[in-house]
Parts: structure tokens; C-alpha cells; sequence
């Protein structure tokens, strides 16, 4: 038997930010958070865009993928803010 340990980044910084989306074109809310090694990534709370290192994340194929992107960037900033 092979036993596998997966280890990921927690994130450092967790904040609510206001930045440019390329998507939507204006300036809209963000949810962001920085992980050691990787750097800063983002969901847009407008139109549910991943960003990662001023660049977008791949979409999925899925219906209503904006907005279970936005409602799990809503989650993250929650549960990341009720246990600092």
C-alpha cells in the first residue's frame, strides 16, 4: 500500500479588495488572498472571474459557474475572517 500526503498552501492574506476586472472592464470587489509560494489569486464578486497572477483562471464546464464562483469566494472571505 502506497500512502500519499498532500500538503497545500494556506492562505496568509485573506482580504475584500477594490481592483480593475478585465472581464467586466471597470473597477469591481475582489475577494483576495495571498499563498506563500504562489503568489495572489482573486475572484471578481461581480461576474465570478478567477485571477491568478494578473491572469485569468481556466473556466469550467459547468452551468452556473459564476455564480458558485462567487458564492464560494463569499464563503472563503467568511470563514477565513470568523477564525482570525
Amino acid at each position: 500500500m502506497t500512502l500519499c500526503h498532500i500538503k497545500f498552501a494556506r492562505p496568509d492574506i485573506v482580504k475584500l479588495d477594490r481592483q480593475y476586472c478585465i472581464h467586466c472592464e471597470k473597477r469591481q470587489f475582489f475577494v483576495v488572498w495571498f499563498e506563500e509560494w504562489y503568489g495572489w489569486y482573486g475572484t471578481c464578486l461581480k461576474c465570478g472571474e478567477k485571477f491568478g497572477c494578473d491572469e485569468w483562471l481556466p473556466r469550467p464546464f459547468a452551468p452556473r459557474w459564476r455564480q458558485q464562483n462567487i458564492e464560494a469566494a463569499k464563503k472563503f472571505y467568511r470563514r477565513h475572517k470568523a477564525n482570525d
